[in-house]
């Protein structure tokens, strides 16, 4: 058998009890679960899972729906899906 280590984890309560509902209604343990995730970490050399700060994306997401808005008024229809992304270009900058 192989060895193992402790990991100790500090997380708040509520936060547990969803994650191990959830867990447990995969057929999970908690220790299969964060083996998987730190397996993961190994192979993808990155967290597994997109990690964004809504407010910032939101934001972005708006300017670039008004940005689409305004350009499907007035551009050359056969052109708004090539011209589209200039415009997402021009709002994430």
């Amino acid at each position: 058998m192989p060895k193992t280590s402790t990991l100790h984890v500090r997380m708040e309560p509520a936060i547990r009890k969803k994650a191990e509902k959830v867990l447990k209604d995969l057929g999970l343990t908690s220790s299969e679960a964060i083996n998987m995730f730190y397996t993961q970490i190994c192979i993808q050399s990155a967290i597994p899972f997109e990690i964004k700060n809504n407010k910032k994306e939101v934001k972005k997401e708006k300017k670039i729906k008004s940005l689409s808005g305004y350009l499907s008024q007035y551009a050359n229809k056969d052109l708004i899906s090539k011209e589209s992304g200039i415009w997402e270009m021009e709002a994430h900058e």
